[in-house]
């Protein structure tokens, strides 16, 4: 269940995947392995394939067994490599405003006014937890992560986590609630209640930053990302479309075409080599992601929002057998699992289990809404399901 408040621009892709109380897995016979792709279109048609082509040439025409994935006419939806395992969570990562996670740990943080050649926004460092791995060297460079698009940072992932704004949990399992916070190369000045405090990063699990408005960091977002396309057949006035991608390694980081940047320093027939260079508006740099890496790709337009990149406002979860409630998962099922229905894998939504209600905060700049919701395959042979919206 979702209460919306939903009246004028925009308009909203969400997927709901509920599994039953007593889920069992189904035994499937196959005559063949599955295709390694599974692709869907904004049409909603679905394609499957084994043979990705021309994803690494700077102005190449991506295809899957010969068939556009960017055609203007019915573009790309998502494309899920599913010879690739999902992600585990990292237990040290960097979360955005715009649902994007950054894998690594917070070494430093830096003002960005420290050059007379460069002036560039606060920043914090954040080093890749699998460096070294053969490849270009700025393949595995650290990533220099603006600080106004931070929603936590989580040194040490505590097992329980809800979001509360301006806090800060200790690794001794104290909590500090602040006003103000002052950061500097190793440690965090904290202005409390009862006075001043500072804290070294070594000394925290979790730091929770101050609430933002997540559709004002949209338009910014878009103002960085969204840049105009004059390559044909898309026309001056055409919009580039956003990526969003999430890797093996945990990365989900959202860019545009307009900024993506394939390229290959092998075999072109080597396509786990190829490269993606993308900068999300959290970065101060190109990222250079590894296509063999990528296990998804989400793509969209800049009026649609995937309801899955919003956090909710509130959410509620209560067991029906009266056991422990099942939180809500993003982008998965509500076991973890891949998101996937008997008409197929899915790109991005929810995974919930009976009974859930998420809550979610629209603008007016909000004219439509539109949803799909299905049986996970966890649901064995089936089940009832009611998934009432309610503005």
């Amino acid at each position: 269940m979702a209460r919306l408040l939903a009246r004028r621009t925009f308009s909203l892709v969400l997927l709901l995947t509920m599994a039953g109380a007593s889920a069992a897995l189904v035994d499937v016979l196959l005559a063949a392995s599955p295709a390694r792709y599974s692709a869907r279109f904004a049409n909603g048609e679905r394609f499957e394939g084994d043979d990705l082509t021309d994803w690494h040439k700077p102005a190449g025409d991506p295809k899957l067994n010969g068939r556009r994935l960017l055609d203007p006419a019915n573009p790309l939806r998502w494309l899920v490599n599913r010879s690739l395992p999902l992600p585990t969570h990292p237990q040290q990562f960097v979360e955005t405003f715009s649902g994007d996670r950054i894998p690594g740990t917070v070494t430093s943080y830096s003002t960005g006014d420290t050059s007379f050649h460069e002036q560039l926004p606060p920043h914090f460092l954040v080093q890749q937890p699998t460096p070294g791995r053969a490849g270009p060297a700025n393949v595995d460079a650290p990533y220099r992560v603006a600080a106004k698009w931070i929603r936590r940072i989580v040194w040490d992932r505590r097992r329980e986590y809800q979001y509360r704004p301006q806090s800060v949990f200790l690794r001794d399992g104290g909590r500090l609630h602040f006003r103000v916070a002052r950061y500097s190369d190793s440690a965090v000045t904290l202005l409390l209640d009862e006075g001043t405090r500072t804290v070294r990063y070594s000394e925290i699990a979790e730091m929770h930053f101050p609430e933002r408005n997540a559709w004002e960091l949209y338009l910014d977002e878009l103002a960085l990302l969204a840049a105009v396309d004059t390559t044909p057949p898309s026309g001056p006035a055409a919009l580039s479309r956003l990526m969003q991608v999430e890797t093996t390694h945990g990365l989900v980081a959202t860019t545009s075409l307009a900024r993506l940047r394939p390229r290959t320093n092998a075999d072109p027939k080597l396509i786990d080599r190829w490269l993606h260079g993308i900068q999300p508006a959290w970065s101060l740099d190109t990222i250079w992601i590894r296509h063999g890496d990528i296990r998804v790709r989400r793509l969209f337009a800049t009026n649609e929002v995937p309801l899955s990149r919003l956090f909710p406002v509130s959410s509620s979860h209560v067991s029906a057998l009266g056991g422990s409630p099942w939180p809500a998962q993003v982008n998965t099922n509500a076991r973890g699992g891949p998101l996937r229905c008997r008409d197929g894998d899915y790109g991005w939504g929810f995974g919930v289990h009976a009974t859930s209600e998420l809550r979610f905060a629209l603008w007016p700049l909000v004219s439509a809404f539109r949803t799909g919701i299905g049986l996970d395959r966890l649901a064995g042979k089936g089940g009832c399901i009611r998934a009432p919206i309610i503005h």
